[in-house]
């Protein structure tokens, strides 16, 4: 469960990809759609907007389930073609701190080469967007498509989420459009390593979601829309990425576990001999998502990372 975060009120012209009016054209020019690496540019900067609500919501409830899809995002690339060069790394550099231990001192990409699994550190932010938003089970992801919309002057954004931790393959994609001047015609919805659970939408209005089911585990799946306003073409596509294989991230997972839980000890958040009880039992602690409470925990050879 996310900490629910209010995103600031996006306020645009609704028919920016086609024209905004029927004024003189040379007052209002036809804008263009954004070129796909203005997208990929969105993705990231709403990207980061969740990953500020994670990281209050692990200094909440030290969620570990925050901080490990908070990792995902540290490790990830922004975008560019370099991503040596991260366009986020004051922010990254901020979180950096609950990641690695007090003895060491490291630069963003030092961490990097030293704690991220390299399939993470090649994800850019389009698939890194499912894993994300699939931690929040309140209103958040409903913002996360707002952004979109603003940052691509889109009316169209989509997203999905698997609402079942226990069926990963179960998704549940979700369309958001914001009211058009002009309408919104001829929808063509295509699924890839997806099959459709139940009816696909015939026209775009408001918020839609429909049923679909990942065919194959062990391979990327995407879906997209395209729609036509006016003469002018419109499309959003959603990323669900392959998760990581189990013994893929089993080395790194673990040992992330054990510095997760060696500072829950040094900051005093469990005792010695549960610390040590953890560790006998190769164990982190799980604390209640909403009080911060601890009441359980889960064995770390057995946690697998969603995608």
């Amino acid at each position: 469960m996310g900490l629910k975060y209010t995103f600031p009120l996006v306020t645009i012209c609704l028919g920016l990809i086609a024209a905004c009016s029927d004024d003189d054209p040379k007052e209002n020019p036809k804008p263009v759609l954004p070129p796909a690496t203005d997208t990929m540019a969105a993705y990231a900067k709403c990207n980061t907007i969740l990953a500020e609500v994670l990281y209050h919501d692990y200094q909440r409830v030290l969620s570990y389930d925050a901080r490990y899809k908070l990792k995902r995002w540290m490790c990830s690339g922004d975008g560019k073609a370099d991503n040596s060069i991260d366009s986020f790394t004051d922010k990254k550099q901020t979180y950096l701190p609950i990641f690695h231990t007090e003895e060491e001192t490291l630069t963003l990409e030092s961490w990097k080469e030293k704690y991220c699994h390299q399939d993470d550190r090649l994800r850019q932010p389009n698939q890194l967007a499912f894993p994300l938003i699939n931690y929040f089970t309140d209103e958040t992801p409903k913002g996360w498509a707002q952004c979109m919309q603003q940052a691509t002057q889109s009316p169209v954004a989509c997203y999905a989420q698997s609402p079942d931790p226990f069926k990963p393959e179960m998704l549940k994609a979700y369309l958001q459009t914001q009211e058009s001047q002009q309408p919104l015609s001829e929808l063509k919805i295509t699924l890839e390593n997806l099959t459709a659970l139940s009816h696909l939408p015939d026209s775009l209005k408001g918020n839609q979601s429909f049923d679909m089911q990942k065919d194959d585990m062990l391979q990327s799946a995407l879906f997209s829309l395209n729609v036509r306003q006016g003469k002018e073409p419109i499309s959003c596509s959603f990323t669900i990425p392959t998760a990581l294989a189990k013994d893929k991230m089993s080395n790194e997972g673990i040992n992330d576990c054990a510095m997760y839980r060696d500072q829950l000890y040094q900051d005093k958040k469990i005792t010695q001999r549960a610390y040590e009880t953890y560790v006998e039992n190769n164990n982190i602690p799980v604390f209640h998502p909403v009080t911060g409470k601890l009441f359980g925990s889960i064995s770390c050879a057995e946690y697998i990372e969603m995608p």
